[in-house]
């Protein structure tokens, strides 16, 4: 059961804005529970999201590029986060990267649809490591 703090109670919602306060606190609530890889990230449709600039996206590859291990990047578009809701395996896999940047405005837009912010996004074209 929904909960509404004491200033939402003292003014009748309207129909908009009580759902829009229940989904804001549904939201809340099921981010206080997020798994620690998922800390600090943007969520959208079950995938993080790095809200990371293309400058640290360049000191972060070179911080893999110099480490033992082996690192995924990827660049998640609205497409590919639609495709993963739909797809656990998919989702997984998206989900165990190194990176994931945000690939287009229309992750943007969904960020903010979820009242989420993600302020970086790099354009497909743009993502060239190896220059």
């Amino acid at each position: 059961m929904l909960r509404l703090s004491k200033h939402d109670r003292r003014k009748k919602l309207s129909p908009f804005e009580s759902l829009r306060v229940t989904i804001f606190h549904n939201l809340a609530f099921l981010f206080m529970w997020l798994p620690t890889e998922f800390k600090g990230k943007v969520i959208i449709l079950g995938v993080k999201i790095d809200d990371i600039s293309m400058d640290e996206a360049e000191r972060k590859a070179e911080q893999f590029l110099c480490s033992a291990g082996q690192h995924q990047i990827f660049t998640p578009n609205p497409e590919i986060c639609l495709k993963a809701e739909a797809d656990e395996r998919y989702r997984h896999v998206l989900n165990s990267s190194s990176l994931n940047l945000a690939d287009g405005i229309g992750l943007q837009f969904g960020a903010k649809i979820l009242n989420q912010q993600l302020k970086n996004r790099v354009a497909g074209s743009e993502k060239n490591f190896l220059n």
